[in-house]
């Protein structure tokens, strides 16, 4: 018997810029390779565009010395300010986040580098469009324009 598949993509490089996400219930908590646990997130692009539908996976350590990054999730999914909450609380919240690229053994993917909350002026989630980015967001303009530049500069030694 021969086993059907569904030929649907939902992985690859998402569009450079800004999206808005759920978080799945495909997401867990596992137990890292410092001892410490973290939460690997799955989360789908809900936004409107190319990327609607495709996921991204994106890790964040329940350690001390990476607070900061789970303070920025719960900013971003506007979770309360004090008390507890575990990993089954969060499934199904929404965020918008940035998007840019790394490589893992090789091979470029794309990774979430931003969080922060829908804002609450929106209409719906389902009608904020993805932001695309249209130059290399990963360079500062200067760098840019320096690099396009093609005559020499004077010299900038002092005396």
């Amino acid at each position: 018997m021969a086993t059907t598949i569904d030929l649907s993509r939902k992985t690859g490089l998402l569009t450079l810029g800004t999206h808005t996400f759920r978080v799945l219930d495909k997401s867990v908590e596992e137990l890292g390779p410092s001892g410490d646990p973290y939460w690997r997130l799955i989360c789908e692009v809900i936004s409107k565009g190319e990327d609607q539908g495709k996921e991204i996976m994106h890790s964040i350590s329940l350690g001390h010395k990476s607070r900061f990054i789970m303070d920025e999730f719960l900013d971003g999914v506007d979770a309360p300010r004090s008390g507890k909450g575990d990993l089954g609380q969060f499934l199904g919240k929404t965020f918008r986040a940035s998007v840019g690229q790394d490589t893992y053994n090789g091979k470029l993917k794309s990774v979430i580098t931003n969080i922060m909350p829908v804002s609450s002026e929106q209409p719906s989630l389902m009608d904020l469009p993805s932001e695309v980015a249209t130059e290399d967001a990963a360079l500062p303009v200067d760098v840019v324009e320096e690099a396009e530049e093609t005559a020499e500069k004077p010299s900038r030694r002092f005396g």
